[in-house]
């Protein structure tokens, strides 16, 4: 099996537990917000996320504001589920 494919099945796997996770969390607070990829970045290294903004911010805030920044703003799993539709499309071999 491809590698790129085994990437995306993996990716899917961990949007599954995301999306229990949001689900679990929010069951328990009155106060639901899903986890982002922007917030759990935050979390374990806001530096990292300001200097790739400030990167990107001034080679084209379009970039930034436009596409990464809405991209990384969507909920984790939705944003995982994506990321493997596009691995797995990918490494789908084209001989079947």
């Amino acid at each position: 099996m491809n590698p790129i494919r085994i990437a995306g099945l993996a990716c899917l796997a961990a949007a599954l537990v995301m999306l229990v996770l949001d689900l679990s969390l929010g069951a328990l607070k009155p106060t639901w917000q899903t986890i982002s990829l922007a917030r759990l970045w935050a979390m374990i290294h806001a530096g990292s996320l300001m200097s790739l903004q400030s990167v990107v911010g001034e080679f084209s805030s379009l970039l930034w504001n436009g596409i990464l920044l809405p991209f990384i703003s969507l909920p984790l799993w939705l944003t995982l589920a994506l990321l493997a539709v596009v691995l797995v499309a990918f490494g789908r071999s084209s001989s079947n």
